[in-house]
């Protein structure tokens, strides 16, 4: 049922421009096998009222090329976000689930920087890891788009987060 799901939000328009995901379902399958099969890659779908609304991927940014352009710690990791497209638009979903995901991630002791890399044209993407608790780093090319740089750390989010 995911990958179904992650084939239909990635070939809406507003995803296409952003995500090279769109095509046909082959290509998410191959994807989504790969990341299956990769022990540092993890993909989790964000449910409410168990309806999915969102995506995450999350990747170790030793095995990424992102490693070419931050000083990363061996279990510091990096997110692509995707929501679910707008059906009835709920206030703040997007960020709620973005602070709970990190939650979730800096709750495991190893966690202690999350990397985004949000296409530099894609300014929900950005003001969202903003809203989020990131802290912009600078502009990077990445073989694939022109993307901005943000890092949370732990220390950050919890600070951010008044736990």
């Amino acid at each position: 049922m995911d990958l179904k799901v992650i084939h239909e939000w990635v070939n809406k328009d507003y995803s296409k421009q952003f995500w090279q995901l769109h095509g046909s379902k082959a290509l998410i399958e191959n994807t989504y096998y790969s990341i299956q099969q990769n022990p540092g890659t993890h993909s989790f779908i964000g449910l409410l009222n168990r309806i999915p609304v969102c995506q995450i991927d999350i990747y170790l940014v030793a095995f990424d090329e992102l490693s070419d352009h931050v000083l990363a710690g061996e279990q510091d990791a990096g997110l692509h976000f995707h929501m679910a497209p707008p059906v009835k638009p709920i206030p703040g979903l997007s960020q709620m689930l973005m602070r709970s995901f990190l939650a979730f991630y800096f709750s495991f002791p190893e966690s202690e920087k999350m990397f985004g890399e949000p296409d530099e044209e894609n300014i929900r993407a950005n003001r969202l890891v903003e809203r989020a608790g990131f802290r912009f780093i600078r502009p990077i090319t990445m073989s694939y788009k022109r993307a901005n740089l943000w890092v949370c750390t732990r220390e950050e989010f919890l600070k951010y987060s008044n736990v």
